[in-house]
């Protein structure tokens, strides 16, 4: 059930990197193409890109947390399986070896 809600969530997440790209591409081109003047049209353009541009960024960096996080919860569940292996096959030999 984790890695659904997870994978939605993440799916979700992507979604909006794109839809912010997106937006901030189309804000750009209506607010050069609405500003009268040209140089305020530049200078209100980028930075109606850059203010979209940044929040994706955001997006983007709490995607790439998330997937760090779960393959580091992964490696911490294999370790630890191992770790139990070990003192399992350990104990065996313990055992076999008062016997």
């Amino acid at each position: 059930m984790y890695k659904t809600e997870m994978r939605r969530f993440l799916a979700v997440m992507e979604f909006c990197y794109g839809f912010l790209f997106g937006v901030a591409l189309f804000g750009a081109t209506l607010t050069f193409l609405i500003t009268p003047d040209f140089f305020p049209a530049v200078l209100f353009a980028v930075c109606v890109f850059a203010f979209f541009i940044f929040l994706a960024a955001i997006v983007r960096y709490c995607i790439i947390r998330i997937k760090l996080a779960d393959q580091m919860l992964q490696v911490a569940l294999e370790t630890r399986d191992l770790q139990e292996q070990c003192l399992q096959d350990k104990a065996l030999q313990v055992i076999q070896h008062n016997e």
